[in-house]
């Protein structure tokens, strides 16, 4: 959530002629405190937990009587961020279909055509390695760097092939970021090889806590950190 949905509408002037206004200024503080941690954890918190991290009773008290705040069953609504948080995730969604059914479109018609070109297709060098049986292109720089045909892979070849297999193990459209490319090249460094960083993302998806969440915290840039990647290697599911 923080990553892919980092930010929600608030209306000044809204705000000001709302029914927030009765409630005091300290009230009014905590209300804009809860709101951040709200939207963070993706519209999903319960009463406990409000009270757990905030330990303002009567100040939260003070909110749910004046209905700035509600509750249902155990959880706690903020229902304009519940409306932003649907209509956003709809709309990714939406996006999200119409992109692989264009990208699809376009591979079934490469295919009456009689194939790709390298230009046509990006995709196909992973293919072509995979192809090759190069089960291992991402070794330490000690160890030979060259795939079976003889051709050294590079670093910018290693990164396109591991958020290949990123995007296609959790069914995602990451195009990567100078941020994760630069903890990839660490962790090429540090010597973890491709089959460790396939392990580690196949885990994370296979995790329980990831999947309540949605695996909005699933992301290359996430599971290249040093630590991450280790407990994902070693995690079982």
């Amino acid at each position: 959530m923080a990553k892919e949905l980092p930010y929600f509408q608030f209306e000044p002037a809204e705000h000001l002629a709302g029914e927030i206004q009765v409630c005091s200024l300290a009230a009014q503080g905590l209300f804009a405190n809860i709101k951040s941690i709200y939207w963070i954890k993706g519209c999903k918190m319960t009463l406990k937990q409000l009270k757990g991290r905030f330990g303002e009773e009567s100040l939260i008290n003070e909110l749910l009587l004046e209905n700035i705040l509600k509750v249902s069953g155990e959880s706690v609504v903020i229902e304009f961020l519940d409306i932003q948080y649907k209509n956003i995730i709809s709309k990714k969604r939406a996006l999200s279909r119409a992109g692989k059914k264009g990208y699809l479109a376009k591979v079934n018609q490469a295919r009456l055509k009689g194939g790709l070109s390298e230009v046509e297709a990006p995709l196909k060098q992973l293919d072509k390695i995979r192809e090759d049986n190069i089960k291992d292109i991402y070794i330490p720089k000690s160890q030979a760097t060259l795939g079976q045909n003889g051709k050294k892979i590079s670093m910018v070849e290693k990164y396109d092939a591991f958020l290949g297999m990123f995007n296609e193990i959790g069914n995602r459209q990451f195009r990567g970021d100078s941020s994760s490319r630069k903890s990839f090249a660490a962790r090429i460094k540090d010597g973890y090889g491709y089959k460790d960083m396939k392990l580690a993302v196949t885990n994370l998806y296979k995790d329980p806590k990831h999947r309540d969440e949605a695996f909005k915290y699933a992301t290359p840039e996430f599971i290249l950190r040093p630590s991450i990647l280790e407990r994902y290697i070693n995690q079982r599911l």
